[in-house]
């Protein structure tokens, strides 16, 4: 039975959704599928799409009732579901999933009237001819209604989760970047990953996008291949002295570089100290094994030793600067994962600014990392293998914050600490808490609400204090609150075993 359409949510908690049965859906839905049982349906999913088509002919023939509304809320619920959790793997941080809640209480904008919902959506592109027992009525409705739902869910939640997150290329093709970005942001995107000269001619292929795209006036995912023939021919044209012809195989080509270029140009992951290494390779690992040093002159324990102090070394001189831009800076772009474009938003800075004084601040933490394993490891440092210096950034700003949030945890009174160690650690309820506890559920989770928020409000205000920075934006706070939230479970457990 499609249980789809008697559902609806109850409440988010461990990052998923708790459903609840509603009653009079379920015993409507217990009536159709004996009706639809009786037609001989062979299978729960014919039977879904039956029950599915059915409700759509009736919402469109009777769109007053509200029973018939409530059925495809239900489904539009489980759908918006369905596509803020595909949104969310799309996020290059496991840490983003703490916004299941904002992106479905986002959809539910979207999802809340069905009747405005599948206003545009036209069931004669479905092969829907109103025949209740039609054998190729439901084959042909209910795919595309999920379609129609999650495109629509999806197109409205992206530009929100690029505003919520920073990360603005999130749902975008490559080909969709090209397209929609200025001719500054590709001439910057084609500078630092292009020579002169391809970047010339790539510029020029975007130029041509830009104007066929203008005068046949044609969505961008409508194109066809005569649409990039155009775009190469104009491509020929604005280049006459090329020795050759270009075709739209290789207009296309050029076009899906454009877009790989400018986002990596925009996101985090285009900094010049990504790390190429599988995961859990640390630098004094790839160390000795680059300058084959015998194993029997560096044991086991001298390379842990080694390690510990490299690490060490890092972190005193991290903490050691003055500059309050600087640690500005490093905190945004490794604690908080911002982009170099959410960071410049946030500290009022250009963009291009941003990117040299991080481009500044590598060289010189490398300079002084290289130094330093010259004179204590007695060899000279490969370029390769001072790229993982980010995982070591990234894991020190993480420590950071994990003793912000300690200090901040331990600024709550006693009762709230227990509670959010019930909630975060031992991974009760709220039902199964208030068990233990003579209060509601509802002031339970007020209580617990509350707790959060001031916790929340305590590190940010230390955070403020300890790089002179008052934070200006609301998706800066969200991705401090997320980032939080994301540790707490760890670091109340650290906290409880001290």
């Amino acid at each position: 039975m499609p249980e789809c359409f008697y559902t609806l949510p109850k409440r988010i908690e461990d990052r998923r959704v708790v459903w609840r049965i509603e009653e009079q859906l379920r015993s409507h839905i217990e009536l159709l599928s004996e009706q639809f049982n009786s037609l001989d349906v062979c299978n729960s999913e014919t039977l879904e799409s039956q029950i599915a088509c059915y409700l759509f002919k009736q919402l469109r023939q009777h769109p007053e009732k509200l029973l018939l509304q409530k059925h495809w809320r239900s489904f539009l619920f489980r759908r918006c579901e369905k596509v803020a959790i595909a949104i969310l793997r799309l996020i290059p941080n496991s840490s983003y999933s703490c916004f299941l809640p904002d992106l479905f209480n986002m959809g539910f904008e979207v999802i809340n009237d069905p009747l405005k919902f599948f206003r545009s959506f036209d069931e004669n592109h479905s092969n829907f001819n109103g025949k209740q027992n039609s054998n190729s009525n439901y084959w042909y409705l209910y795919p595309k209604l999920k379609t129609f739902s999650d495109n629509k869910i999806k197109f409205c939640l992206f530009p929100k989760v690029r505003e919520l997150t920073g990360f603005t290329t999130i749902g975008l093709t490559n080909l969709g970047l090209t397209s929609r970005s200025s001719r500054k942001q590709v001439i910057e995107a084609l500078k630092q990953s292009q020579s002169p000269e391809i970047a010339s001619q790539y510029l020029q292929a975007w130029q041509g996008l830009q104007e066929v795209k203008k005068s046949i006036k044609v969505k961008l995912n409508k194109f066809q291949p005569e649409h990039f023939q155009l775009i190469a021919d104009r491509y020929n044209q604005l280049a006459p002295s090329q020795t050759r012809q270009i075709d739209r195989e290789t207009i296309c080509d050029w076009l899906e570089e454009i877009g790989r270029a400018i986002r990596r140009f925009l996101e985090p992951q285009s900094i010049s100290l990504d790390c190429q290494f599988e995961e859990g390779t640390t630098l004094i690992d790839i160390l000795p094994s680059n300058q084959n040093l015998d194993e029997d002159l560096l044991s086991q324990w001298e390379i842990n030793q080694t390690r510990i102090a490299l690490r060490q070394f890092i972190a005193s001189w991290l903490s050691e600067i003055e500059n309050f831009e600087n640690r500005q800076i490093l905190l945004l772009r490794y604690g908080f994962n911002l982009n170099q474009s959410r960071i410049a938003e946030e500290l009022q800075r250009n963009q291009s600014t941003i990117h040299h004084h991080l481009n500044s601040l590598h060289q010189n933490i490398l300079g002084q990392i290289g130094e330093w394993i010259r004179q204590n490891i007695g060899i000279e440092p490969t370029s390769e293998g001072l790229n993982e210096i980010k995982n070591i950034l990234i894991q020190y700003y993480s420590d950071q914050i994990d003793r912000l949030t300690i200090d901040a945890i331990k600024l709550l009174e006693e009762r709230r600490q227990n509670l959010l160690t019930l909630f975060y650690v031992v991974g009760l309820t709220t039902a199964k808490i208030t068990e233990q506890i003579e209060i509601s559920e509802t002031q339970l989770e007020e209580f617990l609400k509350a707790s959060e928020q001031e916790l929340y409000h305590n590190i940010t205000k230390q955070i403020e204090a300890e790089i002179q920075l008052q934070f200006r934006s609301l998706a800066v706070q969200e991705r401090i609150r997320a980032q939080i939230k994301s540790k707490l479970p760890t670091v109340l457990q650290q906290l409880d075993k001290n």
